[in-house]
């Protein structure tokens, strides 16, 4: 019997090792007849000449030895993947996406992850790098094995940003955006440099544009179905923008989730202050949850969030916004981060702060930079038709800050 179908038949063949005082290694073993490498912690027993032990999800499987090809330890990874990282040069990004690869096709996915947002920190717009790293995070989210460790106080060397760990999926909360509200933020933040943006249309829609326009419908359904959408929404009637269904994500907002998301989560709710619970000043954030309502939740609060500045006597000096595209410096999300000594609006002092930036050419603060000045689009932030309130009271608009 192929290793193949015992792997499917299930428990009538799995082999309950007891290992005695042998030790577990994290590792990938790779299989000989074309099954997909396996990941978990490997006990190579010497002794046992058949067969190698892997634990898969608390459960210990038999690998017969004569299916296996190769076997990948966690170490002999991490020395090979900083190996290949250090004879890149510093702005090699086909280089990095290269060790990325290498470090995916070894299940490895927090390296690969790695090597990725070192390629961004090079061009964080490289349309292959965002590419990879959604596909990565994905494949991050679906493994069942440990998280990536969290990552180091400071950047290492050849332009690798540390890694963020994976926070493990939790149940929908009912507050957060609804897939309408979800909708209508895709349509506000696509910007004309976003081509791959998936679409679906409802109640007969283009057809009900076409006769209120007079438009030939030769040539409009000659267009791709995103410069249909693109069409609809810029001269059609307002209440046709429902039943255009954008089913994938702007890049900006792509970026958000993998990249920009892990710092702030990490960085300001990681001290406990302003996570959903607590939300310290009226701003939190939904930790611990990979869906998509969440992050989009998150993405609207951080964009919809200010903060009425006061003088020392009390009195109002005007609301500073947590995410400023017109003045991105001024933006709260980097402010608050900085060293206390180094922001010109320091975070409160109050117990648990922790700083997310070591100062303004922190790598990290500088993603967030520019993403803010670079990627959001500069007259977005407002989102007519969404009217959500969190439970702890984000506000439902950006308020209009005076210049």
């Amino acid at each position: 019997m192929t290793f193949r179908r015992c792997w499917f038949l299930g428990a009538s063949i799995l082999i309950i090792l007891i290992c005695g005082n042998l030790w577990a290694k994290q590792g990938v073993i790779h299989l000989k007849d074309g099954s997909p490498d396996i990941s978990g912690d490997i006990t190579d027993d010497p002794s046992n000449p058949d067969s190698v032990s892997v634990n898969i999800g608390g459960i210990e499987t038999s690998i017969p030895r004569s299916n296996i090809s190769s076997i990948d330890y966690a170490a002999d990874l991490d020395a090979e993947f900083k190996a290949r990282m250090s004879k890149l040069d510093p702005k090699d990004i086909a280089g990095r996406l290269q060790v990325a690869q290498w470090a995916s096709d070894n299940n490895r996915y927090d390296l690969a992850r790695q090597a990725v947002l070192g390629a961004l920190a090079i061009d964080p717009n490289d349309a292959q790098s965002l590419q990879m790293l959604k596909t990565i995070t994905s494949e991050m989210a679906l493994t069942q094995g440990t998280a990536p460790a969290p990552a180091p106080a400071n950047p290492g060397a050849n332009g690798v940003t540390p890694v963020q760990p994976v926070r493990p999926i939790q149940p929908v909360a009912k507050n957060y955006l609804s897939d309408a509200d979800i909708n209508i933020i895709r349509q506000l933040e696509m910007k004309p440099t976003d081509y791959d943006i998936r679409v679906q249309f409802k109640n007969d829609v283009r057809n009900r544009y076409l006769a209120a326009s007079g438009e030939q419908p030769r040539p409009f359904y000659a267009q791709p179905l995103l410069a249909q959408a693109r069409e609809i929404l810029n001269n059609g009637d307002p209440s046709l923008a429902k039943d255009i269904h954008f089913v994938s994500d702007p890049s900006s907002l792509l970026y958000f989730h993998i990249h920009i998301q892990p710092i702030v989560v990490n960085g300001c709710a990681a001290s406990g202050c302003h996570d959903a619970s607590t939300a310290a000043g009226g701003f939190g954030l939904y930790t611990h949850d990979l869906s998509t309502p969440a992050w989009y939740t998150d993405f609207y609060i951080l964009q919809t969030y200010s903060y009425q500045n006061k003088s020392a006597q009390g009195a109002s000096q005007g609301a500073q916004l947590m995410v400023d595209r017109t003045y991105p410096d001024q933006s709260l999300i980097l402010q608050y981060g900085l060293p206390a000594r180094l922001a010109e609006t320091p975070h409160p002092a109050v117990p648990n702060f922790h700083q997310v930036y070591t100062g303004p050419n922190d790598p990290r603060y500088l993603l967030v930079r520019n993403w803010i000045a670079e990627m959001l689009k500069p007259s977005g932030g407002d989102y007519p038709g969404v009217h959500y309130r969190a439970s702890f009271g984000s506000p439902t608009t950006r308020p209009a800050i005076p210049r």
